[in-house]
């Protein structure tokens, strides 16, 4: 459960077989520096490498390598599915962790490196973080709302973080090298826009139908544009529709509110 407090804890060679909420080591609990190493973790929604579920909890200073996390249904990701209105540290949600030699693999939606879907939606103004975590060596693939960090991000910056060999595949739209969809909900002069600062991505390759970027697949509801900070992009973007929006930055965006 989401009380359960669990650190230095590592887990090789497993194999976790679930249905809903299937996770490496939980499928909700406080998750600090944990290892999972040469696991095979498989569900239909709600599948991640750590947790399944950060809903009010903290994940931070954790790995997952040499591993498949697979789910048929949506939701699925390397280290939390659903990751949002979470933790206290510091203003972080996720911290310090990396997915590295990992396969997430998804027939349909809400596919991330780190996060399924970063949705910070009751209306709250605070930006959430993913800090310091990095996507080495790997391969995400999934239907609509795939991303190298987070499939759907609402009120979430990312900073200190790459994403690095790796390919992020989507058979829909939006997909992007870090994120798939960014939304903004909780917007105030403040946090009206989506942040990615002192972040790269390199020597990676995105692919999907429609709005694909280097950097983001689609960006929407902003106050202004987006708030690129120190930012490398060394990314090949495909698109496999001859009209499909694909750009090495966003790949498609709405006008800016």
């Amino acid at each position: 459960t989401s009380s359960t407090i669990s650190n230095n804890i590592k887990l090789n060679h497993i194999e976790v077989l679930g249905t809903y909420y299937v996770g490496g080591f939980a499928g909700s609990a406080n998750a600090n520096n944990i290892i999972i190493d040469d696991a095979t973790i498989s569900g239909v929604n709600w599948v991640s490498g750590i947790s399944a579920s950060s809903f009010n909890i903290a994940i931070t200073n954790n790995v997952v390598k040499n591993s498949h996390i697979m789910g048929s249904g949506s939701y699925i990701s390397g280290l939390s599915s659903r990751g949002y209105r979470a933790t206290n540290f510091n203003n972080r949600d996720i911290y310090g962790s990396s997915v590295i030699r990992t396969q997430v693999l998804s027939k349909g939606d809400y596919v991330g490196g780190i996060v399924g879907n970063s949705n910070y939606s009751n209306g709250a103004a605070t930006e959430k973080r993913i800090y310091n975590s990095i996507v080495l060596d790997s391969t995400i693939t999934g239907n609509d709302y795939v991303g190298g960090i987070t499939g759907y991000n609402n009120v979430i910056q990312t900073t200190d973080s790459y994403v690095a060999r790796t390919t992020i595949q989507g058979t829909g739209s939006y997909v992007g090298g870090f994120y798939g969809y960014s939304k903004n909900d909780a917007v105030t002069s403040a946090t009206g826009f989506t942040r990615i600062q002192h972040s790269m991505i390199q020597n990676s390759t995105v692919i999907g139908n429609d709005n694909v970027g280097g950097l983001i697949g689609y960006v929407t509801s902003e106050l202004n544009s987006p708030d690129f900070d120190d930012i490398y992009l060394d990314v090949n973007v495909q698109t496999s529709n001859v009209y499909g929006n694909a750009n090495i930055g966003i790949g498609n965006h709405n006008p800016y509110i």
